[in-house]
């Protein structure tokens, strides 16, 4: 085995011998926006090196090399460039205020509601947030179930909220409302989604975000045929950031 030693003095003529190097054997420089239909390099960059170190008393975030790193003030308007704005910003979180949901016992034509609240914080440049269910409202045996609600005419979809203000229809859904929010919602408290068995979008920005909140209200109502029974299912939610 090899042990390559680089003591701080050799590492600075190591870094200057690059320099040199590329002074000498570049003859033409040229940019490009880096990326494929899978990926993309928004924050490409140079940089000679960068760290985070501190003492008890402070923390010192470091990148040496990058270029119009500053921040700008002018006529009301701040732009603040530099990948240390972006780092010290608050860390990618997502959080549901429960995990679970209980509708206690069913009376028919008398719809019962349950709600959570997701929670979510991002540095980068947007996010979104999708809900499944693993399958409709069934037995544990999966011999009968609740049906998924199609809401009052026009009927809603996994992708499109309606009006569902009705007690004479039935089924299960949810809404929607807050921050974020998809706007077949409509913004009203009366405007509901069925669950779909595929992971759909109900919360979506393209920008930073800290302390999003959205509050999904869950809503079942049965008519006077469901057979007794305890009724189940999994809601599994989805975050994912944008950079």
């Amino acid at each position: 085995m090899i042990v390559l030693k680089i003591t701080l003095k050799n590492l600075i003529k190591f870094w200057l011998i690059i320099l040199v190097f590329l002074s000498l054997s570049i003859s033409q420089v040229m940019a490009d926006r880096m990326g494929s239909d899978s990926y993309e390099f928004v924050f490409t960059n140079i940089n000679m090196g960068g760290r985070t170190t501190g003492s008890p008393n402070y923390t010192l975030d470091m990148s040496l090399g990058q270029t119009v790193a500053k921040r700008w003030e002018e006529n009301g308007y701040i732009v603040r460039a530099g990948f240390q704005y972006i780092h010290i910003l608050y860390p990618f979180s997502f959080e549901l205020s429960d995990t679970t949901l209980d509708f206690g016992t069913l009376i028919p034509g008398t719809p019962v509601t349950e709600q959570l609240t997701a929670t979510i914080t991002h540095r980068g440049q947007g996010y979104e947030v999708m809900v499944y269910q693993d399958h409709k409202l069934q037995t544990f045996d999966g011999n009968t179930w609740i049906e998924d609600t199609a809401c009052d005419n026009p009927y809603c979809d996994a992708d499109t909220a309606e009006s569902w203000i009705s007690s004479a229809v039935y089924g299960f859904g949810y809404n929607v409302t807050g921050h974020d929010v998809s706007a077949d919602f409509n913004g009203s408290a009366d405007y509901f989604r069925p669950f779909s068995t595929s992971p759909v979008t109900f919360m979506e920005s393209s920008q930073a975000a800290r302390n999003r909140q959205s509050v999904i209200t869950a809503k079942i109502n049965i008519d006077n045929t469901q057979e007794a029974g305890t009724y189940q299912t999994v809601l599994r939610f989805i975050a994912l950031p944008k950079f």
